[in-house]
């Protein structure tokens, strides 16, 4: 595997490309976590949390708004409206907090009424009654009021997940395509099983330099919020994060950040099993990128599909495995509610498995090359 990594540090254009990857990912995030695209910044956010009277907070900043809209400059007057909406966002995720207990009991009283209506039997019912169930055993669960900036910048940034398959890309085309399209693999595929070997340290590679991608890139991200933001608040109960009001999970927000970590490796790794699958046959290096766009077509296609399997199988909704745990929804599997965020993690380990020994197949069938027959030695 050493021998297969060297090919890859080797090539000084491809270090060069994966290192910009990593300093293109921190410099987005940075101005992902510092930006006001929802009309505020996260700083202001905090600094909206911090006070106590958040209503006569907002009533002086209106009362500050109106006089300023008369005789004060553009600018003073922009960033009160930014104030403004950093109030309305702390008080919505101070709501959430305080309207928890309200809001499970009513979710819980939802399920329980549509099962005494009788509307729904079979697994309809049963996963009605489930959910029931679980929103019934957090009833001790008490969300804080906290700010929790940190963990919102970094379950909302995505662009890191696209940077991210660079890594295993760049793995599949040097170590399967180049090699194939240089008419080296006659070398490197002596015999059948010498093929699978080396497939298999190829593929290792692969792993290896997934894993160091996924390091540098997510480790990044995490230090620039930890930076920036800290990370008070992560054995809150997950409930405290805004959006997560009816997640059916007891765990923390810290939980939930190493449990999105462990989706997103997982589905990095079946990423690069599935590229090492494409360029095992691939001929050449457009050919392989073009495959593996259609392939992502496809999963942004499962993922707006109506059908919940389509949607919880696909790659692009699982490289958001978080967005799994807003709500109670279960999967029919036989006729008994299954749980979406297990199945996902099953199904990427299986597929990862699946495509790694496919991709061998691949590439032990391909023919090498004729053999030179040289004329008997005379005495």
């Amino acid at each position: 595997m050493r021998g297969e990594l060297r090919k890859i540090t080797g090539s000084q254009r491809l270090c060069l490309l994966l290192v910009l990857a990593v300093l293109c990912s921190g410099v987005l995030f940075a101005l992902h976590a510092t930006g006001d695209s929802g009309g505020y910044t996260v700083s202001g956010l905090r600094h909206a949390m911090a006070q106590e009277d958040l209503d006569g907070y907002e009533e002086r900043l209106w009362q500050e708004l109106e006089q300023v809209a008369y005789t004060g400059a553009r600018s003073e007057y922009d960033a009160l409206r930014r104030e403004l909406y950093a109030v309305d966002a702390a008080l919505a995720r101070v709501r959430q907090a305080e309207e928890y207990p309200s809001f499970r009991a009513g979710l819980a009283a939802e399920s329980r009424l549509k099962l005494r209506m009788g509307l729904f039997d079979g697994f309809a019912a049963r996963s009605l009654e489930q959910g029931a169930q679980v929103y019934e055993s957090l009833a001790d669960v008490t969300p804080r009021r906290e700010f929790l900036g940190s963990a919102e910048v970094l379950l909302s940034f995505h662009l890191t997940d696209a940077l991210a398959l660079l890594f295993p890309l760049a793995a599949g085309l040097t170590l399967l395509t180049h090699e194939r399209a240089s008419g080296l693999l006659n070398l490197t595929r002596p015999t059948r099983f010498g093929r699978s070997r080396v497939y298999g340290r190829k593929l290792a590679a692969a792993a290896t330099l997934s894993t160091v991608g996924f390091v540098l890139l997510y480790g990044i991200n995490a230090l620039i919020a930890g930076l920036l933001y800290g990370f008070a608040g992560l054995d809150a109960p997950v409930q405290s994060l805004y959006g997560f009001a009816a997640c059916p999970y007891r765990m923390t927000v810290g939980g939930l950040l190493a449990l999105s970590a462990g989706m997103k490796y997982l589905w990095l790794l079946c990423c690069a099993a599935l590229i090492f699958l494409l360029c095992a046959r691939a001929s050449n290096a457009a050919a392989a990128v073009g495959c593996a766009a259609v392939c992502g077509s496809i999963a942004a296609l499962m993922a707006g599909s109506s059908q919940l399997w389509l949607r919880n199988l696909s790659l692009w909704q699982l490289a958001d495995g978080q967005a799994l745990c807003r709500e109670a929804v279960y999967l029919n599997l036989l006729g008994s509610p299954s749980d979406r965020v297990l199945l996902g993690a099953m199904f990427l380990a299986a597929l990862a498995v699946i495509a790694g020994i496919g991709g061998a197949a691949l590439y032990s069938q391909i023919p090498g090359g004729a053999a030179i027959r040289l004329p008997a030695a005379r005495p």
